[in-house]
């Protein structure tokens, strides 16, 4: 049964909801655009992330069918985005120690390696698209939304046409910025990239007044350096984060191993202190299951 909704995006909206024999709780993520290629990706999503069975990467454990939508059930994870916690962080000028960075960076590394693994690239890389599970005083990233993955065995996908834009600007790689078609596991490098570039400074790389102008930052590697903009960070963070935000794939960093070894330079990530009160209250619309209001019927979907 449903129990809430925990967000709807644009192709999609996801629910809580519960076994109602064992008493489990899932996510389902139920698609809300009726279209056989967009349903397609959906299924494609499911059957890469169940495949997945990784830590650090949101579980997939059934495909089904909601009102006649396609639909995947999915591991519920209990805690915010990373864009929550970027966002809180900057509204009150806070930084994440450096223990916290690096106990999070470890995390985006293995999963991001066990995708690139399976031949999967996950093309949308974005604190958006990364689960804190928040379990006792561990806080577990966990990577989310495969929705624009691409398998590499694949390369003929009809579904991806040489010109066409997807994924997230701001994240995006400029080569997949030119065309979806042909990126490999380099492009997620540079996203994660600019991931780390933002956990750590609190600013994006790469800005404008509108999509063009940032589609144009990224192109022409168009930013501050990250040591201006983190003049506190280790030298390794700063190499790391510089070689993965090289605009040319074939001079950028080569493998999430790569990155992982510059990132850390033969230190090894901590098991850091973290508030986990503070970082549920950074939880958006997460129903507490002791007091929902349990309903045998979805929620009505909005059309249009």
């Amino acid at each position: 049964v449903v129990e809430g909704l925990l967000g709807r995006g644009g192709m999609a909206a996801v629910y809580v909801a519960r076994h109602t024999t064992l008493g489990s709780y899932h996510a389902l993520k139920v698609l809300e655009l009726n279209r056989p290629s967009v349903r397609e990706r959906l299924v494609k999503e499911g059957v890469v992330q169940s495949k997945l069975r990784h830590p650090n990467v949101v579980t997939v454990t059934d495909s089904i069918e909601v009102n006649g939508q396609a639909a995947l059930v999915m591991e519920y994870v209990h805690g915010p985005s990373l864009a929550a916690l970027v966002w809180d962080l900057s509204q009150n000028e806070e930084f994440l120690s450096t223990p916290q960075v690096d106990a999070l960076a470890a995390g985006l590394f293995d999963g991001l390696q066990a995708a690139h693994a399976l031949g999967a690239v996950h093309r949308d890389l974005k604190p958006h698209n990364i689960i804190l599970q928040v379990d006792g005083q561990n806080v577990i990233p966990k990577i989310a939304d495969f929705g624009l993955v691409k398998v590499l065995d694949d390369m003929a996908d009809s579904k991806t046409r040489t010109n066409m834009f997807c994924g997230t600007p701001e994240y995006m790689s400029p080569e997949q910025a030119r065309s979806a078609r042909g990126v490999d596991t380099r492009a997620d490098l540079f996203s994660l990239g600019v991931m780390l570039y933002e956990l750590v400074s609190g600013i994006r790389p790469f800005s404008g007044e509108d999509l063009v102008d940032v589609v144009n930052s990224v192109a022409a590697g168009d930013r501050r350096s990250f040591r201006d903009v983190a003049p506190n960070a280790p030298q390794r963070m700063v190499d790391a984060v510089e070689a993965a935000l090289v605009t040319d794939r074939d001079l950028r960093v080569q493998t999430v191993a790569e990155l992982r070894a510059m990132w850390f330079a033969g230190e090894e990530a901590g098991a850091p202190d973290w508030d986990t009160e503070w970082l549920l209250t950074l939880v958006d619309a997460l129903p507490d299951p002791a007091e929902a209001i349990i309903t045998s019927a979805m929620p009505e979907r909005r059309v249009g």
